[in-house]
């Protein structure tokens, strides 16, 4: 089904600087601390891999969503703190509060770059996005529905960067300019997530489709043309629950198949295949440097490996009930993870075949 923009926009444009004031925040800790080096093949074969973990400076900071910056190093989003982090290839982090007071959802904490490289995060207990520049600038942009709590921000292909509104059913888009506008989905399609962003500019995000009361993934151009695909079971007639997803070089779109413990991948025209990750939960997934899909399996505290045509390889990490939760390829081919529980940022390199 492809609905046009214009029957279930809400356009709502709203001046940047009128509600957004830029707040200057210094950094308030650096740390670059890191565990010790650890090398190991996987449990099925696969590359061998060396992981590091850095510790964070802030007690229970529950690391959430990272991207890479437009600077090249990673940033955080630390949703028990109430702040943004930002770690280098050296592991030195710097801390930044986050202007709103408790703005955070413990737990969430989505982050996505710019045109610019500027940084922009989810305040989904706050309505708000913020942004944080390169050199350390924050600012933050109210949304105009209360109670929306963002969940989802990334770069659309217009230069706007788009969300999701997890709990009033809409997409927003803010514009190069500032202004902010809003779409709402049918009240049938709730709880939408993200978005992730597709080689052909495409913007794919999660909902619940309480029609047919199951999940669903939604394909949405720029122009706000979408098409819907159900995702469907699992094994042993799982519901699927599509969490973070990723697009790949050939055109497709790879997802965390929450639940029912698989992976997902899509194409363009709607065709989903699953390929089962048991008992590891994943949560987040990106392609890797040696082109296969690599995921954080959050409840077997693992990060896993998973070949184009469904060879599975799990590596268990460093800290025991860590928590792995959203992985990113980095600049330096490495694979950046955050730790939840234990609040690290992890990275695997992978260094051999198999």
């Amino acid at each position: 089904m492809r609905t046009p923009f214009f029957l279930h926009a809400l356009a709502l444009t709203l001046a940047l600087a009128a509600c957004a004031p830029t707040l200057s925040s210094p950094p308030v800790a650096v740390s670059s601390r890191a565990s010790p080096v650890y090398a190991a093949r996987g449990s099925q074969p696969g590359p061998q891999v060396v992981m590091t973990e850095y510790d964070l400076p802030t007690p229970n900071a529950l690391p959430g969503g990272l991207v890479v910056g437009g600077d090249g190093a990673i940033w955080f989003h630390e949703t028990g703190a109430n702040r943004i982090g930002r770690i280098t290839a050296g592991g030195q982090v710097t801390e930044y509060p986050i202007p709103t007071p408790e703005s955070t959802e413990p737990r969430q904490g989505f982050v996505g770059v710019a045109p610019d490289g500027a940084v922009w995060f989810t305040e989904s207990a706050a309505d708000r996005l913020g942004r944080i520049s390169m050199d350390g600038r924050v600012s933050e942009v109210r949304v105009p529905t209360y109670n929306s709590s963002p969940l989802g921000v990334a770069a659309g292909p217009d230069g706007a960067m788009w969300f999701s509104q997890w709990a009033s059913g809409k997409v927003g888009r803010v514009a190069p300019d500032g202004a902010v506008s809003e779409i709402a989905l049918p009240e049938y399609l709730a709880r939408p997530v993200g978005p992730a962003v597709a080689t052909d500019g495409a913007l794919w995000f999660r909902v619940r489709d309480l029609k047919a009361g199951a999940w669903a993934l939604l394909r949405m151009t720029a122009d706000g043309k979408y098409t819907l695909f159900p995702v469907g079971l699992g094994p042993e007639d799982k519901p699927i629950v599509p969490l973070r997803m990723t697009a790949a070089a050939d055109g497709t779109m790879w997802f965390a198949g929450s639940n029912a413990s698989v992976i997902g991948r899509v194409t363009a025209d709607g065709q989903i295949s699953f390929f089962p990750a048991p008992g590891m939960n994943p949560i987040s997934v990106a392609v890797g440097p040696d082109g296969a899909v690599w995921f954080t399996g959050y409840n077997s505290h693992e990060i896993g490996r998973m070949t184009p045509d469904g060879r599975l390889t799990r590596y268990p990490i460093l800290t025991p009930q860590g928590r792995p939760y959203h992985l990113v390829l980095g600049p330096d081919r490495a694979l950046w993870f955050t730790l939840m529980d234990a609040g690290k940022i992890g990275r695997l390199e992978v260094s051999g075949g198999g």
